[in-house]
């Protein structure tokens, strides 16, 4: 996630890999449904009036009937309606959220509903649709693969998935299948994870850079294949700049060695030969924040030289996934921002937030020495709330994306790493309780705002 400082974990902590697989352990079983009870209105019953009427005595020549006024019945009050939820104002402005879905969907309520009070399209984690080892690909013998190449090469170019029935499927048909029984988009994470994320059998296996790049070619078209037209957006190729510059670590050095523009080109040719409909990104890190900081600036530089390489090439990818881990204490501008997506504007490609944070920590957490463009902040809250806002606005008015890397604080992949011992409130819209915070209503009176959809 564009750590400049990736050994500075918590010592006694997850590593990011490990952080998200205990996220994604497969959960068997039905999804949950919370019970809502229905208000019967109360009716009274109606009094009739059975007393005979009773002539007014002698010397009143002429009887005076009075009857008594029938009751009716009682109303009921009209309960207040409750004002739309995020998403719904989302749906009806025609703004795609996406939310990064844990697989605490399946087992808690209150997660599951705060999910889905939110965004109108989810994220598969890495954990289920990347290169991990208890993912899609969970024991495969990938000495196997190779030693029989070119009878799988056959089978994938032909649309066949080789022995379909034998992969691990389970945890990500669940969620993909939770995303369309709640009419949601699906965006994938990775077909080319960060090194990080590729399991030891697969570096193992690849001796070679022509056996990863068999690897790859079957684990791309494997699963773009199976899941042809229900993911709308494939991150393919993940922070392979940040990577080349800043990495270090067994996994980042793998990538190094084995990862080529020739094969990044390669990526999204398989996966658009797979399923032709699929949006394909090339995702990075800190690509929009390239003014705030000469790192982030080296990063944009050389993002943007692999872009152009790639279109030189006709490669067929559709744009950017712009990860986006903010800091309230050097904020991004939306001016430079909107900037960064027309650079992608003026070559005919999107740029989606597929990954959005706004972290409140007084040391930004990925890297200890950031230097500030903030000096002090009196509502840190107010602060958050601004930028998740900003953001908004910028990439959806642009005609993008807006994804966020988690929903709550209770579920955060920053618990994973150092913060420097941080305690307070964290880097998403929700707080740890599932209570809204600011920049929840203040994203829902900016949709609120916008005129609806024709």
């Amino acid at each position: 996630m564009g750590n400049l400082n990736p050994d500075k974990r918590r010592s006694t902590g997850l590593t990011r890999r490990e952080f998200l697989k205990l996220c994604e352990t497969s959960v068997i079983g039905l999804l949950l449904t919370a019970c809502s009870s229905k208000l019967t209105p109360t009716v009274l019953p109606i009094s009739t009036n059975t007393s005979s009427p009773t002539n007014t005595p002698f010397p009143t020549s002429t009887a005076t009937l009075t009857n008594t006024p029938e009751p009716t019945n009682t109303a009921t009050a009209t309960p207040t309606p409750h004002p739309p939820t995020l998403r719904v104002l989302a749906d009806a402005k025609g703004v795609k959220i996406y939310i990064l879905a844990l697989a605490r969907v399946f087992t808690e309520n209150q997660y599951r509903d705060v999910v889905l009070k939110t965004g109108n399209g989810i994220i598969t984690p890495t954990g289920l649709t990347g290169l991990n080892h208890d993912g899609i690909f969970k024991g495969v013998d990938w000495n196997e693969i190779l030693s029989n190449w070119p009878e799988y090469e056959k089978m994938l170019d032909m649309g066949i998935v080789p022995n379909e029935q034998q992969l691990n499927w389970g945890p990500s048909e669940d969620r993909i299948q939770f995303a369309e029984q709640n009419r949601m988009e699906v965006m994938a994470f990775h077909v080319l994870p960060e090194g990080g994320q590729i399991s030891d059998e697969i570096i193992a296996a690849s001796k070679t850079k022509s056996d990863f790049a068999k690897i790859m070619k079957f684990t791309t078209k494997v699963r773009a294949l199976h899941f042809i037209g229900r993911i709308k957006i494939w991150s393919g190729a993940n922070e392979i700049i940040a990577t080349r510059l800043y990495g270090s670590g067994t996994g980042r050095e793998f990538v190094k060695t084995m990862v080529d523009n020739d094969l990044i080109h390669n990526l999204f040719v398989w996966l658009k030969e797979a399923d032709p409909n699929t949006i394909g990104l090339l995702s990075e890190s800190n690509v929009v924040e390239a003014t705030s900081q000469p790192a982030y600036q080296r990063i944009h530089d050389e993002y943007f030289k692999l872009l152009d390489y790639l279109i030189a090439r006709d490669t067929p990818v559709d744009g950017g996934g712009m990860h986006n881990h903010f800091w309230v204490y050097d904020p991004p501008r939306p001016e430079a921002v909107r900037a960064v997506i027309q650079e992608f504007e003026a070559r005919g490609k999107v740029a989606h937030a597929t990954e959005t944070t706004v972290n409140l920590n007084p040391i930004y957490p990925l890297w200890e020495d950031r230097p500030r463009s903030v000096a002090d902040i009196e509502d840190v809250l107010g602060a958050q709330a601004k930028v998740f806002v900003d953001m908004l606005k910028v990439f959806t008015s642009t005609g993008n994306v807006f994804g966020m890397f988690g929903v709550t604080d209770a579920y955060s992949w920053y618990d994973e790493v150092d913060t420097y011992g941080y305690t307070g409130a964290g880097a998403h819209i929700f707080d740890r309780n599932y209570q809204q915070k600011p920049a929840y209503d203040q994203m829902w009176a900016y949709l609120q705002s916008l005129p609806d959809k024709k």
